[in-house]
């Protein structure tokens, strides 16, 4: 029949079970670090260089395509000022050549 006294877990088989799972972390943790990509090198003194020249070359274009767009308002509002000044006084002259001719 069979054997009524209780197996108890031996110990050679723990200590086998804890080598191979500290085995396999091991080898995940090389292959993790083995993966992972390279970090990015840090800018150089000539790549800061390039970027500063870039800015600045923005920034000038940008005042100079704000000044020129503030040219053509300013020059837009005063030949429609000049056009309005224009109506007024034909208006004026209208006016006062209409109370001329009425008694």
């Amino acid at each position: 029949m069979s054997d009524s006294t209780p197996n108890k877990a031996s110990g050679c088989s723990i200590f086998f079970t804890l080598t191979v799972v500290l085995g396999l972390v091991i080898a995940f943790l090389i292959v993790q670090n083995f993966l992972q990509p390279e970090k990015p090198e840090s800018a150089t003194k000539m790549v800061d260089d390039t970027r500063l020249n870039k800015i600045n070359a923005y920034e000038d274009e940008n005042t100079l395509y704000s000044k020129q767009i503030v040219s053509f308002h300013e020059d837009n509002n005063s030949s429609i000022e000049a056009t309005m000044e224009n109506i007024v006084l034909e208006y004026q002259s209208n006016s006062k050549t209409k109370q001329s001719i009425d008694p």
